[in-house]
């Protein structure tokens, strides 16, 4: 599954193997592809695997700050690949 870069922290996620139900900023951060800039999110309770993000371009960062002048990357964006 593909989790939306700018929101999945917000977002409800659910582990179809284990059950586990929680926020998208509770998922393990797992691999991080510094070539593609995709981060890897695995199931905090039994670590399977349960999606991804991409960081978007820069002109799709652009499009979504306009679009949501409130948002900010410190506080609303993703965790940093070292974050767990």
């Amino acid at each position: 599954m593909r989790f939306n870069y700018f929101t999945y922290r917000n977002d409800d996620a659910t582990c179809p193997s284990c059950g586990w139900k929680g926020k998208g900023r509770e998922l393990s951060n797992s691999d991080f592809s510094y070539e593609h800039f995709i981060m890897d999110l695995d199931c905090p309770k039994c670590f399977e695997h349960l999606g991804f993000w991409q960081s978007p371009t820069q002109t799709e960062l652009d499009e979504w700050k306009r679009e949501h002048p409130a948002w900010s990357l410190e506080t609303d964006g993703p965790s940093s690949p070292t974050e767990s």
